[in-house]
Parts: C-alpha cells; structure tokens; sequence
C-alpha cells in the first residue's frame, strides 16, 4: 500500500470479497478435519466439529473462529485492539459489580455484628471494661469480616496468576513481569478498597455500641 492510512479499508474490501467467494465446504470450525468427519461417518458417530458457520463479510471483528479466516496484519492488528477492549470492559464491569456486592456484604454484616453484640458490650461495660478494650473486641471481629476474606481473596489469586506465568515456559519473560506489577497493583487497590470499607464499618460499629 502506497498510503498506509488506508491499508485498514483496503484490508476491510478484502475481506469481504474474500468472504463472499468462500465456498460452502471452507465455513468450518478451527478444528474441523474432513478426514475426522469422513471416519465418523462410516462408524456411525457424531462429528461435533462438522458444523457450518455463517460468514460475516462486513464485520471483520466478529471472531467465528473459522477454519480459512484470512490474515491481514493492518486488519487484525485494529481488531484485536477492538475485542480487547471490549474485554477490559467486561472485566471492568464485573469487578465492579463484585467488590460492590463484596463491599456491601461485608459493611452489613458487620454492622448485624455490632447490633447482635450490643447488649454483650454494654454488660462487659457494666462489669469494668473500658472503651478500649470494648474498641479491641469490635476490631478482633471485624477482622474476622474484612482480614481474612482479602488476605484469601487477593493473596491466593496473585501467587495462583504468579504460577500460572512460571509454569507456561519455567522462566519469567518481561511481559510477564509487567503484567505481574499490574496484577500486583490491582491487589493494593483492592486491599486500599476493604481497608476503606473496614474504616467505615468500624465507625458505624462504635456507633452502635456507644464507644
């Protein structure tokens, strides 16, 4: 291409004609084997990659994982960029939606603590205890609500991703390693996020127990 800003149209018109010439017999699946197929059918079995896919000649990234999909480096290098955010976002969204649920379970039960344990704090009170031993109790059970889940949570995952990353080629290459930092902060952020919601159930818990 003379003009590299229109090698992505280009590759797009390509596409299509490509798509729109194909055969019947090439809208296969990635792992379709005509030999496979062929030897089930003389015994009688199922081939469960035999099924045939509908083309989408424009729209290039739609991923079909077809069979005789063509290559085109300007095409796929702006696809790829497409469903990978498109992943990011539906990641982003379902870690939202989690550490929101997680943060509101979590603030609720807490608080049914307090309110479960108030008129135990209030006789402990009446027997001697002071504000700062009623405040130790309520944070020793509060970290059974918010210490232990991310200690779990956050750190099995991590050393889980870490052994992932070591056992594909039993050595870390540089992209693993950036990776692992950016894993490593996403975890501070989620441990920052509980330190937060532990902080405000905290208050909310003095409150109810009148410390």
């Amino acid at each position: 291409m003379a003009d590299l800003e229109k090698s992505y149209e280009f590759s797009k018109a390509l596409f299509k004609e490509y798509c729109l010439r194909a055969e019947e017999d090439m809208k296969v699946l990635l792992f379709y084997d005509s030999y496979l197929e062929q030897k089930a059918e003389a015994s009688g079995e199922e081939y469960v990659e035999a099924e045939r896919i509908e083309l989408q000649p424009d729209s290039p990234e739609v991923d079909l994982d077809w069979k005789f999909a063509p290559y085109f480096k300007a095409l796929f290098q702006k696809n790829i960029l497409l469903q990978m955010a498109v992943q990011y976002l539906l990641f982003a969204y379902v870690a939202t939606v989690m550490l929101a649920s997680v943060g509101i379970i979590a603030y609720t039960r807490s608080q049914n603590i307090a309110l479960s344990n108030k008129q135990v704090y209030e006789d402990v009170r009446k027997l001697g205890a002071d504000n700062a031993y009623i405040l130790k109790c309520v944070k020793d059970q509060l970290k059974k609500v918010y210490l232990m889940p991310t200690i779990i949570g956050v750190g099995i995952i991590y050393l889980y991703q870490i052994l992932i990353f070591f056992q594909n080629d039993g050595y870390f290459s540089k992209a693993e390693g950036r990776a692992a930092l950016v894993d490593f902060g996403l975890c501070l952020f989620v441990v920052l996020y509980q330190y937060i919601g532990y902080r405000i159930s905290l208050k909310g818990v003095k409150r109810i127990v009148g410390i």
